[in-house]
């Protein structure tokens, strides 16, 4: 009694004597050697019936864990320019400390060293550290790639994060509002949307 294999290509029974599937015509000879490839049978009845794969919906970060890790990370950035900006004019401090922090030179050159420290600092940190700041990093959360869910370019982060650290952001905000009101992914920023990015719970 011969053996019965199974045609790698269908499925079928055939003959170990056969070199070629009845069925479908597929070659059933290997090399010179003439090895017979053997398959794990499949059932006909189930081949066409394979379910596709099912693509889970993210937990898209609600508004108050987005905007205390928005918090946490602007006192970081506050604390490391006030200090750096304390060294740099330690004797105008001394001498006229009131003037060091209110002055509108100051506090319009602050404000541009606070944009970029806070821009760069975003940006490193969420090219560099999947996706997360340290203010997501406490409120466990993760910026990403709105379409495959996972860490995004890095000019993905750029455009995310450009305006995010100056008094732009509430243009940014109010415009995201706007454009996004009912969104399911929950994008509140014009510049979100623009990079197409999300916040997710990590």
């Amino acid at each position: 009694m011969n053996d019965i294999d199974y045609c790698p290509k269908c499925g079928s029974q055939f003959d170990s004597e056969q070199i070629e599937c009845t069925k479908c015509n597929f070659n059933l000879e290997v090399n010179d050697s003439k090895k017979l490839l053997v398959a794990t049978p499949i059932r006909l009845d189930q081949a066409n019936n394979v379910p596709p794969a099912v693509k889970l919906e993210p937990k898209y970060a609600k508004p108050l864990p987005r905007l205390i890790a928005f918090i946490i990370d602007c006192f970081i950035i506050i604390v490391a320019i006030s200090f750096v900006n304390l060294i740099i004019n330690f004797g105008l401090f001394i001498s006229n400390p009131f003037d060091l922090y209110f002055s509108l030179n100051n506090l319009f050159a602050s404000s541009l060293i606070a944009w970029g420290v806070g821009f760069l600092y975003a940006l490193i940190m969420e090219s560099f550290n999947d996706g997360k700041t340290v203010g997501k990093i406490v409120m466990n959360l993760k910026t990403v790639d709105e379409d495959t869910l996972t860490k995004a370019k890095p000019f993905q982060y750029a455009i995310n994060n450009l305006v995010k650290f100056s008094v732009l952001v509430i243009l940014d905000f109010i415009i995201g509002v706007l454009i996004s009101a009912g969104d399911v992914k929950n994008r509140y920023r014009l510049l979100q949307n623009t990079s197409d990015t999300i916040v997710i719970k990590d």
